[in-house]
């Protein structure tokens, strides 16, 4: 999806998108100061076991789920905004959501960041594949076809990751209670709100920042519950919202296909 994304993303597309500071700061603070607070009080509210407690608390500290990507463009012109909001959002997760990490959880615990591996995953798998797709613009006709078969394998590798994973998110999903499971709920409806809000008045700037935002960073958490809460639940709720987060994100890209291709059809049509 990243080659993909370079192959169709011009850099002075990029260049304009970030000179808009109040978009992309409105998409920072819905990101690390809203839907953390959000998570803050949706803790206060539910009380739930410390491991899910943890688990929680990372999420709602963790933008930028690289994920998101797959859900946040429809079309070929959504592609500037939904790529660079995105390696916005995974460059201060990485920056920012150690720093919250300590402020928000629980005063016992002590977050460990594996820097390494997050460096090593953002430059392997996402920054170089985009820089590829990039530079393979310079030859038109080879970057369309590039772009065209590393998106079609991004969905089949997606679609198998899903069906893989089905299983061990359906289990992690019951052993979730009744009060984790609704603060789960709450968070990723209460995310998709802000995002809607903090985007401004246009519609796709408001569906890709409402999506981007209600996707949390899983596997930064993950990666860190691994190093700082080894043999506890941590993960198992991770992974139940992992689960979670993708129905709505799922449900409402599907919304917008059908939408477009409805549109089109009545256009030839007529």
């Amino acid at each position: 999806m990243s080659l993909s994304i370079g192959a169709e993303v011009t850099a002075p597309q990029i260049r304009r998108l970030l000179r808009d500071k109040s978009l992309l700061l409105r998409a920072l603070v819905a990101n690390v100061v809203l839907v953390p607070l959000l998570g803050l009080f949706l803790v206060w509210i539910w009380p739930m076991p410390r491991d899910f407690e943890v688990a929680f608390l990372l999420l709602a500290v963790a933008p930028g789920a690289p994920s998101a990507i797959r859900y946040t463009r429809n079309e070929r012109e959504d592609a500037p905004f939904a790529a660079a909001l995105e390696m916005l959002l995974i460059c201060a997760a990485i920056v920012i959501t150690p720093i919250l990490a300590e402020i928000f959880l629980p005063l016992e615990t002590r977050v460990t960041i594996p820097y390494d591996q997050i460096a090593t995953v953002l430059v392997l798998y996402i920054i170089v594949p985009g820089a590829i797709g990039l530079t393979l613009q310079r030859w038109a006709e080879e970057s369309v076809m590039i772009g065209k078969v590393s998106s079609i394998s991004a969905r089949l590798f997606f679609a198998a990751w899903m069906i893989i994973t089905f299983f061990e998110q359906s289990k992690a999903t019951n052993r979730m209670g009744v009060r984790t499971l609704a603060a789960m709920v709450c968070l990723i409806a209460g995310s998709l709100i802000i995002g809607w809000l903090m985007a401004g008045s246009k519609y796709e700037n408001r569906r890709i920042l409402a999506s981007a935002t209600s996707m949390r960073n899983v596997a930064l958490c993950a990666a860190i519950a691994l190093r700082s809460f080894p043999g506890t639940n941590v993960d198992v709720a991770l992974v139940a919202f992992g689960s979670m987060m993708v129905t709505p994100a799922s449900a409402w890209a599907f919304y917008e296909n059908y939408k477009k291709r409805r549109a089109k059809a009545l256009a030839a049509f007529l």
